[in-house]
């Protein structure tokens, strides 16, 4: 099973890394509609505006609504009837791969993350792309971690 995973986050670092370089403000869903929740609720449009490059690397155009604590189990999905609407069919064949800003990923359709430590993290949801072969991002939120 490691021997997947190494591949995979790898290719989705990648991928994070020169969506983030083409497009810095890009909206976390595809279409400007949230279709990202956390334990049940949708993630909302972000207020703030990222003023250095320490706010910008955790800023998403969604913020996860509330504060979670460290070890605390948060349950995210995205609405797949929502992102139907904008994505090709190809891409969403497999499960969405998922990154939390804290090193860690996982893959599904609905995945489940706790937080080690406190702080303000960007989520990352992928679709993977047959026709390229590549995990394309099209889903952002900034999530809060409490103690």
């Amino acid at each position: 099973m490691r021997r997947l995973l190494v591949p995979f986050l790898a290719a989705l670092l990648a991928a994070q890394a020169v969506v983030a370089e083409a497009t810095p403000a890009r909206a976390c869903a595809l279409d400007q509609r949230p279709s990202l929740s956390t334990n049940g609720r949708l993630v909302v449009l972000n207020k703030q505006v990222a003023r250095t490059q320490a706010e910008l690397a955790i800023w998403a155009f969604f913020v996860v609504p509330g504060v979670y604590r460290t070890g605390q189990s948060v349950t995210m999905t995205e609405n797949r009837k929502e992102v139907a609407n904008t994505l090709m069919p190809s891409a969403r064949l497999q499960p969405w791969g998922w990154t939390f800003g804290d090193g860690s990923f996982s893959q599904g359709w609905t995945i489940r993350h706790a937080y080690t430590h406190p702080g303000h993290w960007k989520i990352g949801v992928y679709a993977y792309n047959p026709e390229s072969r590549r995990w394309d991002l099209f889903d952002q939120a900034t999530i809060t971690i409490g103690r």
